[in-house]
């Protein structure tokens, strides 16, 4: 798979498709400083699980709680670092406030190689609407990923960010390959026809 991931912008889905909820400045990221926490991924990992993903928590699906309009949604940190999704509802709602504990799932991230790393200007990502109190210029990184099928590619994005110091989302994603087919062994739709 190879990957594009916006530094500096974090939102709420993880991916462009979500409002921002974090800016932060990343045009001190270069390839080096990438590269070397991208080590830190390759192997057997704990990834939580996306809180757009279809994972259920006490019968109810992640997504469908995270698109409920009843609720003011946050993530927390209990002392223990464990992650949870807390639910308040908004005024005028008579849905009960909910502390969600949030899955984690054994991984395998077999390779991860920083494909390239440059600086690009805010207003490449208009779509997201950017606070005006963003920064300029980010950092964008194309990153090539062999990992095991149950990997939550925009919550990569998140912890690939966290542990640079950064908010980050993903913007591209590209399947090279699942299981032995390879894109390489595919053909466009015009040809079919």
């Amino acid at each position: 798979m190879r990957r594009t991931y916006f530094f500096g912008v974090a939102t709420d889905t993880q991916d462009r498709e979500g409002a921002v909820t974090a800016t932060g400045d990343s045009t001190g990221l270069n390839e080096a400083d990438i590269s070397s926490v991208l080590d830190q991924f390759r192997g057997e990992i704990d990834q939580y699980v996306s809180l757009y993903s279809s994972v259920k928590v006490d019968g109810k699906k992640l997504r469908v709680l995270m698109r409920d309009e009843r609720y003011a949604k946050s993530v927390s940190f209990d002392d223990e670092m464990h992650k949870h999704l807390i639910l308040t509802p908004v005024e005028g709602s008579n849905a009960p406030a909910l502390d969600i504990p949030v899955p984690r799932r054994r991984i395998s991230i077999y390779d991860i190689s920083l494909i390239s790393c440059r600086t690009a200007a805010g207003n490449e990502l208009a779509e997201l609407q950017l606070p005006e109190n963003a920064p300029e210029q980010f950092t964008v990184a194309r990153i090539r990923v062999h990992c095991s099928k149950g990997t939550y590619v925009r919550q990569l994005a998140e912890d690939i960010g966290d542990a640079l110091g950064t908010p980050a989302t993903l913007l591209q994603l590209t399947r090279t390959s699942i299981a032995d087919v390879s894109i390489a062994d595919t053909v466009d739709i015009e040809s079919l026809s």
